[in-house]
């Protein structure tokens, strides 16, 4: 469990740089000489370590890495620009981690795609768009591939790209589209998940609690 907001806090924006594991039922605070402090961070486990990445200031992108000595700052020739809540993940093919999106001030969609070889970042894809706008989506991967799934506002569903030899390629899909934005998605070993987000349509606003599986072709909801 990564950073968050101090919620007994006068300035309820107080940020808590703080890392902590939970083990054998129990949370334990990771506690080391430098700890990252980072706004929209996104994580992921590679090669036994947890990658870190975040903005470190309006036009600072730092990469950290989580091992037995505790973190450790790592130090790329090549970084993505600078942005807030990136989407990361591993690529079930290339086994690398890959960063996709995200956001900079003040609130420009970002839809570059970068690849992390366990040494530097190297930019693979300049744009996702559609029509010439920026997708904003989340990366979620199956046993097999890595998907894209975004929310666009002038669709009726979710769209899923998957990707493909260096380039995303959109999947169709059928059944029953879900439509929320700002969802989750995760795989538990079977079908790709979609849960929570925000009502799109019926009750613009409302928090959602439907849950969606997408099998690779069909959408069903299952709650």
């Amino acid at each position: 469990m990564l950073g968050g907001w101090d919620n007994e806090a006068v300035d309820a924006f107080v940020a808590r740089y703080e890392s902590w594991r939970l083990s054998g039922g129990n949370w334990v605070e990771i506690a080391t000489p430098e700890v990252p402090k980072l706004a929209g961070l996104a994580a992921v486990t590679t090669g036994g370590q947890t990658l870190l990445v975040g903005s470190g200031g309006a036009s600072i992108e730092e990469t950290w890495s989580l091992g037995k000595s505790g973190w450790q700052r790592l130090q790329p020739l090549h970084s993505p620009p600078a942005r807030f809540n990136p989407s990361v993940a591993i690529d079930p093919v290339s086994h690398q981690a890959m960063l996709f999106g995200g956001w900079n001030f003040p609130k420009q969609v970002l839809s570059d795609t970068w690849r992390w070889d366990g040494h530097d970042w190297t930019l693979v894809d300049s744009a996702l768009n559609i029509s010439g706008h920026p997708v904003n989506g989340i990366l979620v991967a199956d046993r097999k591939s890595l998907y894209v799934l975004a929310y666009l506002g002038t669709a009726e569903e979710v769209r899923i790209w998957q990707w493909r030899s260096d380039h995303w390629t959109e999947v169709k899909s059928t059944g029953s589209p879900p439509r929320v934005q700002d969802f989750g998605v995760g795989f538990d070993g079977s079908k790709i998940l979609l849960f929570g987000g925000i009502d799109a349509y019926e009750h613009v606003g409302n928090p959602s609690t439907a849950i969606w599986t997408w099998d690779g072709t069909r959408w069903a909801q299952i709650h």
